[in-house]
């Protein structure tokens, strides 16, 4: 599912060179079942008709039928992202549109635990019900129930309800399965953002681990609070780099809606923005408390 949703603007593709050579091949080993158990070179492990592939939904780019194609006409392309060539699909099936809605709420709370401020506002409800209700052994299970379930059926009632107003769909239902896809280009970029700042994190520990590749002594180490590696970047830089990969997405998200609706401003986009404004607010939340911090300072 994640790959449906996600590689779908993915800018590596697998396609035919030449449509006649593919009709005039006659071992098909690119399809064919009895090459499916090969070592290498074998037919789709997907059970795809690679000659066929008009869109990058369902491939693994695993580079089979490349290998086993006689006449060498399938090729791995270098494209640009969500291509004009290949097909979609004006609604999502249920079972990609309900993936794609908690999809959203874990990538929301994902990007929250970058910045403190915005975790305890997105956990400000999970929270108070586990206060008042103590249930402190279930803590986690009560976060996990909001952030996959409540909150994301909460954003996209509100979605859908302002695309039904707008005319954009006749019920909240077909709302969803419209917003689905376009949408999932905005929550792809959160992902996205989470790893930057996850990577941003994570590279001063790069060093260590290859003077001390057991890990021993440099976890020791760490757990006494010393030699811990600072952040290669300041939480500044990685807010600002998030803006940019959301803005990007926005722009990808609205000609997603040219290609499919022929229009790039229908009743679809106050629903993306608002989604953009979610994603966007959490992550300005560290350049908002770098500047006041910056701002005091000067006062003082």
């Amino acid at each position: 599912m994640l790959l449906n949703a996600y590689g779908r603007g993915g800018m590596l593709a697998v396609r035919a060179g030449s449509d006649d050579t593919c009709q005039g091949c006659t071992g098909k080993d690119c399809i064919m079942a009895c090459s499916r158990n090969k070592f290498d070179a074998r037919s789709c492990p997907s059970l795809l008709n690679p000659p066929k592939l008009n869109s990058n939904k369902d491939c693994l780019v695993c580079g089979q039928c490349i290998k086993s194609c006689e006449p060498d006409n399938m090729q791995l392309l270098l494209r640009k992202p969500f291509s004009e060539k290949d097909t979609r699909e004006q609604k999502a099936s249920w079972s990609l549109t309900i993936f794609i809605m908690l999809v959203s709420g874990f990538v929301t709370y994902e990007l929250s635990t970058e910045w403190a401020a915005a975790n305890k506002m997105f956990l400000i409800i999970p929270d108070f019900l586990t206060d008042q209700l103590g249930l402190e052994n279930a803590a986690g299970f009560i976060k996990g129930i909001w952030t996959i379930g409540i909150f994301p059926l909460l954003l996209w009632t509100l979605l859908g309800v302002l695309t039904v107003l707008t005319k954009g769909a006749k019920s909240i239902f077909d709302a969803w399965r419209e917003l689905a896809l376009p949408s999932v280009i905005i929550i792809s970029a959160g992902h996205v953002i989470k790893a930057v700042a996850k990577l941003n994190t994570w590279a001063g520990y790069i060093p260590g681990s290859i003077k001390d590749t057991n890990g021993e002594e440099t976890a020791k180490l760490i757990s006494a609070g010393v030699n811990i590696p600072e952040a290669f970047i300041s939480n500044l830089a990685v807010s600002i780099i998030g803006i940019f990969i959301l803005v990007l997405a926005f722009i990808y998200s609205i000609r997603e809606e040219k290609i499919i609706f022929n229009s790039y401003i229908n009743s679809h986009f106050l629903p993306k923005l608002i989604l953009f404004l979610l994603f966007s607010t959490i992550v300005m939340e560290s350049v908002r408390l770098v500047l006041h911090w910056n701002l005091t300072e000067d006062l003082l």
